[in-house]
C-alpha cells in the first residue's frame, strides 16, 4: 500500500512538472506557474531526501520534457543530426536540466527536514530563485522556464519593474509555498482531530498563528 502511494505521488510531480509550461506563452495559464510548484512542495512533505531527489528529477523530466521539445528540432532539422542522434542528445539535455529541481528536493529534504513556515516561506522561494539563477549562468545558462516569464499577464507583473524576472519567480513561489504551507497546517489540523486534544495541547496556538510557528 505504502509503495503504491509512493508511487502515485511520483505520478503526480511528473503531470505537475509537464504542465507547468501552460504557464508560459503562448498558453499563459500563469496560475499553473503557482500549482504547479505548490503541488511538487507538497509531495517533498514526509519523504526521505532520496525520494524528494527522484520526485525532483521526474518534475524536471516533465518540465523540460514538455517545455523545450524544439531542441530537438533545432538538432535534427537545423543543425543535419541524424535522428536517433538529435533523440538521444534532447533527452540527456532534459536530464541534465531536471538535475536542478532533483538536487533542490533533495538538499531541502536533507537541511529542512522540517514542515515549518521558515522552510515553506523563506527557504523554499530563495532556494528556487537560486537555482533559477544559477541554470540562466551555468555553464553558459539556460533561463528557459523561468517562472517569472510566466508572470507578463497576472497580476503579479507589477513586481517586474521592481524586481526583475527573478524578484517575480521569487514572489510566485512564495505564493506556492503559501498554498503548500496551507495544506500542511491542515492536514495537522485533521491529525489532531483524529488524535483528540489532549494529545497537544499546543496545537491550536499553531494553527491560530501559524506563520509565527516553527513546527
Amino acid at each position: 500500500m505504502k509503495r503504491l502511494y509512493l508511487l502515485g505521488g511520483d505520478s503526480l510531480v511528473l503531470l505537475a512538472g509537464g504542465s507547468l509550461p501552460l504557464a508560459f506563452a503562448p498558453y499563459s495559464l500563469f496560475p499553473i506557474a503557482v500549482l504547479s510548484p505548490a503541488l511538487l512542495f507538497i509531495l517533498w512533505q514526509n519523504v526521505s531526501p532520496r525520494r524528494a531527489f527522484l520526485r525532483g528529477l521526474l518534475y524536471g523530466v516533465g518540465l523540460f520534457g514538455v517545455g523545450v521539445s524544439w531542441v530537438h528540432t533545432s538538432f535534427y532539422q537545423f543543425g543535419n543530426m541524424p535522428l536517433v542522434g538529435a533523440i538521444l542528445l534532447t533527452a540527456a539535455f532534459v536530464l541534465v536540466m531536471a538535475l536542478y529541481p532533483a538536487l533542490l528536493g533533495w538538499l531541502l529534504t536533507r537541511f529542512f527536514p522540517d514542515n515549518t513556515s521558515t522552510k515553506f516561506l523563506l527557504v523554499l522561494p530563495a532556494a528556487w530563485t537560486l537555482m533559477e539563477w544559477l541554470r540562466g549562468w551555468l555553464f553558459t545558462g539556460f533561463p528557459w522556464l523561468s517562472l517569472g516569464y510566466s508572470q507578463i499577464d497576472s497580476p503579479l507583473s507589477g513586481f517586474a519593474p521592481l524586481l526583475g524576472v527573478y524578484g517575480v519567480s521569487w514572489v510566485t513561489v512564495f505564493t506556492a509555498g503559501l498554498i503548500s504551507y496551507a495544506f500542511n497546517i491542515k492536514q495537522l489540523y485533521f491529525s489532531q482531530q483524529k488524535l483528540g486534544p489532549e494529545r497537544d495541547l499546543g496545537f491550536s496556538e499553531r494553527v491560530k498563528y501559524p506563520i509565527l510557528s516553527n513546527r
